[in-house]
Parts: C-alpha cells; sequence; structure tokens
C-alpha cells in the first residue's frame, strides 16, 4: 500500500511512524454543502462525529495501531454509529454502497474509513451533503498527541468565553453527581424521562452554567462546538439515572466530553477548523520549513500583541 506521512489538523505538523496521536472520525457541518467561507465556526465545513479514539502512527496504513484497551466512551460511541447505519464500498461513491458493516473498535473498521470507503445514513447530515439517498461521507482526522496534550493545559481566563479544563471538567462532576444524587429513579418510565428533564432544566436555566462544557452537552455546541455532545449526555443521563453505569464510567465519559468543550473553543479562538488534514499522502517532512513559519509567525503575534498593549 505504500508509507506515508499524515498530518497533524491542529499544527501542521507530519506525523512520523510510531508518533502517539488521537484520531477522530469527522462528519460534515452545517455548511460543507456550501462551502461558506463568510462567518464560520470551527464546526462549519467539518465537525467530529463521535469523541476520538488513540493510538500509534501506522504509516504503512495511514491511520493508527489502537490502544489495546478501548476507550470509556465506546459503548456510547458504538451505539451511536450504530444508528447511522454504516456502509461501505470499494470505490469509495456513496451511489455504489454494497455492504452495511457495523462500527468496531478494529483496525479493519478504521482503515476503511481511512481510505474514504464508509458512509453514514443520518438526516441531519445527508441534506447537507446533497446526497439523495441521504448518505455523509465519514472522514478521519489526526491530531498529534503532543498537541493536543499542550491544548487541555491552556488557561484561557476571561470573563466571556473563557475556558480552562479543570474548569469544563468541575462541570461534567458536577453533573454527574447532580444526576446521582438529586434525581430519583422510576419503574414508571413517564416518571423517568420527567426526572431526566428536570436535571437538565437545573443545568441549561443557570447563568454559571455557562462553560464551553454545557455548550457542547445541552445546546448541540452552541454553533462554535460539534454537535455530537447531546447525544453522548441523553445515553449517559438515562444509563445514570437507572443505575446502568457506574460514576467512574460515566465521569471517565463526561471527562472526555470537557476535554473535547475546551480544545473545541481553543480552536474558535485560535482559527482552526476541524477538517480532513492537508498534505496528506507525502513523505516530506522538512522541519526546517515547519520551525522557519512557526518562528516567524510568532514574531508577527508578539508585534501585534505590542501594538494592541501601546
Amino acid at each position: 500500500m505504500g508509507c506515508w506521512y499524515e498530518t497533524c489538523a491542529l499544527s501542521g505538523l507530519p506525523i512520523p511512524p510510531k508518533t502517539p496521536c488521537l484520531l477522530f472520525l469527522l462528519a460534515p457541518g452545517n455548511h460543507l454543502e456550501d462551502g461558506r467561507s463568510g462567518y464560520s465556526y470551527p464546526s462549519g465545513l467539518w465537525q467530529p462525529r463521535c469523541l476520538p479514539v488513540t493510538g500509534v502512527y501506522n504509516d504503512d496504513r495511514g491511520t493508527l495501531d489502537l490502544d489495546e484497551k478501548p476507550p470509556a466512551h465506546w459503548a456510547y460511541t458504538e451505539r451511536m454509529l450504530d444508528g447511522d447505519h454504516l456502509a461501505w464500498t470499494e470505490s469509495g461513491e456513496p451511489e455504489k454502497l454494497r455492504t452495511e458493516i457495523a462500527p468496531a473498535y478494529t483496525e479493519a473498521f478504521f482503515d476503511r474509513v481511512e481510505r474514504g470507503r464508509v458512509f453514514g445514513r443520518n438526516m441531519s447530515f445527508g441534506y447537507r451533503h446533497r446526497d439523495t439517498d441521504l448518505h455523509y461521507p465519514l472522514g478521519q482526522m489526526l491530531v498529534r498527541k503532543d498537541v493536543w496534550d499542550h491544548l487541555l493545559g491552556v488557561e484561557h481566563l476571561v470573563d466571556w468565553g473563557g475556558t480552562t479544563r479543570a474548569q469544563n471538567r468541575k462541570a461534567a462532576e458536577e453533573l454527574v453527581d447532580h444526576l446521582l444524587t438529586k434525581v430519583p429513579t422510576s419503574a414508571d418510565p413517564q416518571k423517568r424521562a420527567l426526572n431526566l428533564f428536570s436535571a437538565e432544566d437545573h443545568f441549561r436555566d443557570r447563568r454559571e452554567h455557562r462553560t464551553p462544557f454545557h455548550w457542547l452537552v445541552f445546546e448541540h455546541g452552541g454553533g462554535e462546538l460539534p454537535t455530537g455532545g447531546g447525544i453522548y449526555r441523553i445515553h449517559l443521563t438515562t444509563d445514570l439515572i437507572e443505575k446502568k453505569v457506574d460514576r467512574d464510567t460515566a465521569l471517565a465519559v463526561f471527562h472526555d466530553l470537557a476535554d473535547l468543550a475546551h480544545v473545541g473553543r481553543l480552536m474558535s479562538l485560535l482559527r482552526r477548523a476541524w477538517r480532513p488534514q492537508a498534505g496528506k499522502g507525502s513523505q516530506d517532512i522538512e522541519w526546517d520549513l515547519h520551525l522557519d513559519l512557526a518562528i516567524k509567525v510568532a514574531a508577527i503575534a508578539a508585534e501585534e500583541q505590542r501594538r494592541d498593549e501601546d
């Protein structure tokens, strides 16, 4: 199949073999259909369909050698993707779909995604892509773990629109503990639904609950963040109230959502976008060019900051 280096979609840096990475599955955003280049959020053209998986980059396959143990969110991710009725074709053309496939935490499944041969069937995404059969293309995006970890540690402290990892994770913990201690369970489906709605209203209506985490899981991304957080919230809150999932597992998934919300907010501030990465298919690294550009960008940013302060 040949070898090539992928590109970190957030930093633009090459990804050599064995580099630890996060892999995001991508679905169309609100404006993939019209390619809008005006007022657009990071998730305007593409957005994560689900939380990421992790592993090390395999340059022979163009995707990851997955971590041995799936992430805590995988059971919920699998349930969500299964609802999209995924299918694949050898040609990579949606009109020639042949075989439905189940989402799986296997390298074979992600290999097919990397080749552009997997499509989902979902009303939310299909109409935006103009496919008459409502199939949307499932793409991938890689992020170097060292870049992701750096962003997790960045704190943007302002009165409105700020974000820190600790702030978002605390919001996730408050939600989980509220669901476990304040929301009664019931054998009556109607009462369970009312209990669930009351819990959500508690967080949606209070002004202090305006972190990126809350935008992600309660406001369908609020325009700036991806829209899939609400699906995780619905499944997790239901399972917590019905005692089908333990606190540690639920909190691990909500922590992943909190991290996604934090980095998603920073992406908007840094003017980055979710998208398939550029430069794919090349073994050219040219670290000197990357270093030269990074130095120049840093110098420009420092000069502009001085002007603002003056």
